[in-house]
């Protein structure tokens, strides 16, 4: 159980720093340019999200989709992260060869994120279940480690 709490958590380390890419099945047919953009980010709000798509630029293009809306949703300290990934880049040109990938990447690693905190979830409710005693560990009991304990100096 330990191990596999270890390997969860180095998963999300590496998915939240960086340190590699998240995963094909969350990058694969996601986060798509249905229309390619011509022009400048516009304005980006939390609701803009239509179903599953969204438009990036003001003239309608850039239409962007599927965007799942659990990853669309995903905040951390009550700010959506792709959302405001987005806000901050109003007025950018969104036809920079380098955006929609950015994006594409941040969606990959949001969704990644949400797949593998269910995980942890998951392995913490089984822990919760069976939890480690100190007669599984082979240590004594609490009331026999306080027995032998040395007595305090006063």
């Amino acid at each position: 159980m330990f191990d596999a709490a270890a390997a969860v958590g180095a998963a999300i380390r590496a998915v939240q720093t960086f340190t590699r890419p998240p995963g094909e099945p969350f990058t694969k047919g996601i986060a798509l340019a249905q229309t390619a953009p011509t022009g400048k980010l516009r304005p980006i709000d939390p609701r803009d999200l239509d179903g599953a798509a969204l438009t990036l630029c003001e003239n309608g293009s850039g239409l962007i989709a599927p965007i799942p809306r659990e990853v669309w949703d995903f905040a951390v300290s009550g700010y959506r992260v792709v959302p405001r990934w987005l806000a901050a880049r109003a007025g950018l040109d969104a036809t920079a060869p380098d955006f929609i990938p950015q994006l594409r990447d941040l969606v990959g690693r949001v969704g990644e994120l949400i797949d593998l905190n269910l995980h942890a979830d998951s392995l913490l409710i089984q822990t919760l279940d069976d939890p480690l005693s100190r007669d599984s560990l082979g240590f004594a009991s609490a009331d026999a480690a306080s027995e032998t304990a040395a007595p305090e100096d006063e």
